[in-house]
């Protein structure tokens, strides 16, 4: 019961496959991805982020084991060009990665873990590699 848990949503990003490693080696990590990954982690692979699969997750996860529980959304994406270029279907897109997503998430985790210690922390997604970094629709 005194166990800490760090749970990484989108652990296959370019930030997140260090921050993991970095982690796995003192705390257990449970990472949660579309994407397969390798490293010491405990790996939930998701096929999409439907409710279905998050209540999977939350079961396949041991509340008990844990004191406190950490949770990083690195799992954000950026629009593809300027605002006025891209439409109403990517927006969607973005909006359910970058916003609903999380919130379900929270929502989901806060349910289960009431009597746990929880930290939550929330990235937004970036463009550095188009060389406006830190800008995106939400």
């Amino acid at each position: 019961m005194d166990k800490d848990l760090i749970v990484v949503f989108g652990a296959g990003s370019s930030l997140g496959g260090p921050l993991v490693q970095a982690f796995s080696k003192n705390i257990d990590v449970c990472t949660v991805s579309r994407l397969a990954f390798i490293g010491d982690s405990l790996h939930f692979r998701v096929v999409d982020y439907e409710e279905s699969s998050l209540e999977d997750l939350f079961k396949w996860i041991d509340a008990k084991a844990y004191h406190k529980v950490t949770v990083l959304f690195l799992n954000g994406i950026a629009d593809s060009s300027a605002f006025y270029k891209i439409g109403h279907q990517e927006i969607s897109d973005i909006i359910d990665v970058n916003l609903t997503l999380p919130m379900k998430v929270t929502n989901s985790i806060l349910k289960r873990f009431m009597r746990k210690e929880i930290s939550f922390f929330y990235t937004s997604s970036s463009r550095a590699l188009h060389a406006d970094k830190g800008i995106c629709v939400y």
